[in-house]
């Protein structure tokens, strides 16, 4: 790997080689393409509400005339909104990062998704990482912008790479969202409604009969793990149920986690009739672990999770989820970031359309019904 003396070296070399290139005319040089401030002077509107008008932000409260305003003046200037034609505070690199835990996980395959789609629509393209690089340097998402490498980042924080870990961007001054965390320590962010979807979740349980129901979450540190928790207990709350505290775990998102959390159960005596379960992989963690203990799912414990992917379909039984608009996360933050880039605004998107949707499987059923759904015989 070449030392920052031998890439000065390197570079200077390349200008002795090429020395023409240090004297080109102003003259001659390509006019600058139409920028976003160009529009909006032309509009009469502030760079943001152009930003958002052109991106057509739902969330945008303008007048349609303000907002086809902004449009006549995008197409008199053949304004395009890509990595060409951004504003100065980017490098107009053309590329965006996308920091996630782990690129390889299934659960992540339709946020992807929409994160690609999100590109193609605005004419960018997503580098993909994984956090853990920030552990030898907090400075790299600067440094690679710096570098000319990316315009700015999207990031999906975890337990182990929170919110708070990345406080270094606001002072680096690198433009950022974080996806559906709700993390005052972040800049930017779009989310999803988390509390929709447990309660969607947790009344799918209620409307099967039951009412001794446990909750598997998250880190008790974790914003959406303590989010998710406490729509978790409005909801039993709503219908005059207490919560035990002896069926609520908070050991993590990951498989092993799950399967900690439903062992404990069990070892500290009785079991609940169902489980809310606060995310997917600690989900299928609840799953391996009956197995191991002989539990029968769903006849003697029903599960259901928030978020769904493909594997859910697969697992035994087949997991009943409440399935989030992943994709739609992914696209809007795409645009959220771009936004931000154009004008330095903070932006803070909360996604409620499409609205959270229960898909029904094989690990949950109707309280006192056996494998055949006929009634049980004490």
């Amino acid at each position: 790997m070449q030392t920052r003396a031998e890439d000065d070296e390197s570079i200077a070399a390349t200008a002795r080689a090429f020395p023409e290139a240090e004297q080109v005319s102003p003259d001659i040089r390509r006019p600058r393409p139409p920028q976003l401030r160009d529009v909006a002077r032309a509009a009469d509107v502030s760079i943001s509400v152009a930003s958002r008008a052109l991106n057509r932000d739902p969330n945008l409260r303008a007048r349609e005339t303000t907002i086809e305003r902004v449009f006549a003046a995008a197409r008199e200037l053949q304004y395009r909104a890509n990595a060409a034609g951004r504003s100065l505070r980017t490098r107009a690199v053309g590329a965006i990062g996308v920091i996630l835990p782990d690129v390889n996980n299934p659960f992540f395959s339709e946020l992807l998704s929409g994160i690609e789609e999100g590109c193609d629509e605005n004419d960018v393209m997503p580098l993909f990482g994984r956090a853990e690089r920030l552990n030898d340097n907090p400075h790299l998402l600067r440094n690679l912008v710096n570098e000319g490498r990316a315009d700015g980042f999207l990031i999906q924080p975890t337990d182990v790479f929170p919110a708070a870990a990345f406080r270094t961007l606001a002072v680096d001054r690198v433009s950022s969202v974080f996806l559906n965390s709700h993390s005052v320590d972040a800049q930017s962010s779009v989310v999803l409604d988390d509390r929709a979807g447990i309660a969607l979740a947790t009344r799918h349980l209620l409307d099967l009969g039951h009412r001794r129901v446990g909750f598997v979450g998250g880190l008790p540190d974790n914003d959406n793990a303590s989010l998710r928790r406490e729509a978790f207990e409005a909801t039993m709350a709503a219908m005059g149920l207490t919560v035990e505290r002896r069926w609520v775990t908070d050991r993590g998102f990951a498989f092993a986690d799950g399967q900690r959390a439903l062992g404990e159960m069990v070892d500290a005596g009785e079991l609940p009739s169902a489980l809310v379960v606060a995310t997917h992989n600690a989900a299928l963690g609840v799953l391996r672990e009956s197995l191991t203990r002989g539990i029968d799912i769903p006849t003697s414990l029903s599960v259901v999770s928030l978020h769904d992917s493909p594997a859910a379909a697969y697992s035994w039984p087949a997991l009943t989820s409440v399935r989030m608009p992943l994709r739609e996360l992914g696209r809007r933050a795409v645009s959220t970031l771009l936004q931000v880039m154009d004008d330095g605004i903070p932006r803070h998107e909360f996604i409620t359309d499409p609205a959270p949707h229960l898909v029904m499987r094989e690990s949950t059923r109707e309280r006192g019904l056996s494998r055949l759904h006929t009634p049980r015989r004490d």
